[in-house]
């Protein structure tokens, strides 16, 4: 009787024993959410732009499984789509990219032009000859570029007072002719590239939706028909507005691109180099993330005009 009771405990201490160790493992393979894989690093194919499928009309994440730490500038890539740039809310400062190098998507490193680490808000040219990104000077956020060159990027450039007297934050962007915009101090400003040398910035002429409204991070497409930037109310629930140039070359009024918009803060979007798809950061889900969608949805906008 006695031994039949102590075979009996022992049975099921077995059972609960390899029960719980079943459960554990089933949840050591569980992702923590559909968005954030199980393995988060990982990257099937060295192919451009990770071998993702490009993106529907719908907003979705950008590539969730290597894209998960909250950021200041989304992943812009090279025409090629071969390379990418990009720079963190937090540690690691300064800008951070990654290559296909030997087969193989490099791991995350700080960018080679980037000397002192203190690089942010990068941007590439339609024709992947130019990069701008923004770094810290004593005085204040100034816009450097840096050209492409046989073996990389060349050395870092500083651009002049004409352009960076007023300071700078956020994106920076170039049309094809050279045109520079970006923001400062809540304002989008622009100055324009002739014979070689820019023009002292100027204002962007156009009316936005509150005397408090903070207007950052512009994207200029290439042919300078449209211009993209949010706009916020003292840096709070900022949201991506478009506007496109008119018969007269003067800018429409802006317009809320309501299908990418969100209850959280979305802005500093940019258009793929070849014009594919539109990338931008959101807080939709509670920290900056990058997201993208069709860059078709641009048209929609257009004849609201």
């Amino acid at each position: 009787m006695y031994v039949n009771s102590g075979r009996k405990r022992i049975t099921l201490i077995l059972t609960c024993f390899l029960t719980c160790l079943i459960l554990a493992t089933g949840c050591a393979k569980e992702p923590s959410s559909v968005d954030e894989p199980a393995n988060p690093t990982a990257v099937d194919e060295a192919q451009p732009y990770f071998g993702l499928d490009f993106p529907s009309s719908t907003v979705s994440r950008f590539a969730p499984a290597i894209f998960r730490e909250e950021m200041h500038a989304p992943p812009i890539f090279t025409p090629n789509g071969k390379e990418v740039y990009w720079s963190f809310m937090d540690e690691p400062r300064g800008v951070r990219y990654m290559t296909i190098e030997n087969g193989a998507w490099s791991e995350p490193a700080p960018a080679p032009f980037d000397r002192g680490g203190r690089g942010d808000s990068p941007f590439i040219s339609s024709d992947g000859t130019r990069l701008l990104y923004l770094s810290y000077g004593s005085n204040n956020e100034a816009i450097w570029q840096v050209e492409r060159e046989d073996d990389g990027w060349g050395s870092s450039q500083k651009l002049p007072d004409e352009v960076n007297q007023n300071g700078a934050h956020w994106q920076a962007s170039m049309a094809d002719n050279g045109n520079l915009y970006f923001g400062s101090e809540g304002k989008l400003l622009f100055s324009t590239f002739e014979n070689g040398n820019y023009r002292t910035a100027e204002n962007l002429e156009f009316s936005y939706d509150s005397d408090n409204a903070y207007a950052g991070s512009p994207f200029i497409a290439p042919d300078e028909s449209y211009l993209i930037f949010d706009l916020g109310l003292d840096f709070t629930h900022a949201d991506l507005y478009i506007t496109f140039k008119n018969e007269t070359g003067e800018w429409d009024e802006p317009v809320s691109m309501e299908a990418l918009n969100s209850n959280g803060n979305d802005l500093y979007a940019n258009v793929s180099p070849d014009g594919r798809f539109l990338i931008f950061l959101s807080s939709r889900t509670g920290i900056q993330l990058p997201y993208w969608v069709d860059a078709s949805v641009i048209e929609d906008y257009r004849s609201q005009n």
